[in-house]
């Protein structure tokens, strides 16, 4: 039997589970690793709420839109809840902490953004199983790791970087994956995911232009998020780009990017998340605070008033402005 992590929407009779199952809110077992589930089973862990679950199967699980959308609208505090578990737990058993504490707040704040995003994109790609999952986490924190090498006033220079910049700025992706051969703390994929992280499909990018399928499943997943988490960052040269900037800027330099992986980052990002900044019906700025399948839970800006956002509430949200 092959363990995959699988939504649970998209559960089917008599597959079987891998692991335990809990509450998310209780902790108390739902299911037993081992049990065969039923049509009453799934129904009772969809009410749950679960996120995704571990399952021994040789089924091929059909992931359509219709269902990521549904599952990412109603149980998006879950999924980053989750994919922050995963981020946690990954440097915790891989002790990354001397690593990390070399990067600056910027490009800390970034690594970890790239790896919540990586996450939840990972997590709607069938292929990518549990053990893959830790490894993406990995290399998507430590993507930047070669930036430590490089001096600081290049790294945060408000202005446009020369030529000669640039070429130092490229060195980054060699020097992490140098840091992390030597170090025989990781595996060849992570190294090789930070390696290429700048490759395009096109062959265009850098270090070794490579492209297509010369380019690691993980370089291509951390490449979309780290350009669309760059994008919406304010930077010392720039301001943070909307979601919908952003958004225009990948579809403009589409060959540069695996369009399947694209498109789940499209149908992931229109949803809201935590911290993000967005337009009101009522022309107000607010932060969202919580969402739950009861509706968006926002704090407006200047009176710091609460407001709960339902389906049926006259007001409403009219756009992103700021992501995380």
């Amino acid at each position: 039997m092959e363990r995959k992590i699988i939504n649970v929407e998209s559960l089917v009779p008599n597959i079987v589970l891998s692991e335990d199952i809990y509450n998310y809110n209780t902790n108390v077992v739902l299911y037993k690793k081992g049990t065969v589930l039923t049509e009453e089973k799934i129904n009772k862990l969809k009410r749950f709420g679960n996120i995704s679950i571990y399952v021994d199967t040789n089924l091929e699980i059909e992931k359509t839109d219709k269902i990521v959308r549904r599952k990412i609208e109603t149980d998006l505090n879950k999924i980053y809840s989750y994919a922050d578990s995963i981020i946690m737990k990954a440097m915790s058993k891989h002790n990354l902490k001397e690593v990390l504490s070399k990067f600056e707040t910027n490009i800390y704040d970034h690594s970890y953004k790239v790896a919540l995003l990586s996450v939840v994109l990972a997590l709607n790609i069938e292929s990518i199983d549990e053990y893959q999952l830790e490894q993406l986490v990995l290399a998507a924190l430590l993507h930047d790791v070669g930036k430590s090498t490089i001096d600081f006033s290049i790294l945060n220079k408000p202005g446009r970087l020369t030529d000669e910049e640039y070429e130092i700025i490229k060195t980054h992706s060699q020097n992490g994956y140098d840091i992390l051969s030597s170090s025989k703390l990781f595996s060849q994929n992570i190294c090789e995911a930070v390696l290429s992280h700048h490759e395009n499909e096109d062959g265009t990018g850098y270090p070794n232009n490579i492209k297509k399928d010369e380019i690691p499943l993980f370089s291509k997943i951390i490449h979309i998020c780290d350009v669309y988490s760059a994008l919406t960052s304010k930077r010392c040269y720039k301001d943070a780009w909307t979601y919908e900037e952003a958004l225009n800027e990948l579809n403009k330099n589409i060959t540069k990017y695996d369009r399947e992986i694209l498109e789940i980052l499209k149908i992931i990002l229109p949803y809201y998340m935590r911290d993000d900044v967005v337009l009101l019906s009522t022309n107000q700025l607010a932060t969202i605070i919580n969402i739950n399948s009861n509706g968006i839970l926002v704090q407006v800006f200047g009176n710091n008033d609460y407001i709960r956002i339902e389906n049926k509430s006259s007001i409403y949200v009219k756009k992103k402005i700021i992501t995380r």
